[in-house]
């Protein structure tokens, strides 16, 4: 069995930015860690 990633087709988009976006976690402190440091995204409001 191979775990080798296969390489796409097409060249991924330019993303420049995400307008929205709402992801419901059940660990903040861990999906916190995840988006902000090591994705690097921005948290701009929170319940």
């Amino acid at each position: 069995m191979s775990n080798e990633i296969p390489k796409p087709s097409v060249p991924a988009p330019d993303i420049l930015r995400c307008a929205y976006m709402e992801i419901v976690v059940t660990d903040l402190a861990k999906s916190r860690e995840f988006y902000v440091d090591l994705l690097g995204l921005h948290v701009t409001e929170e319940d």
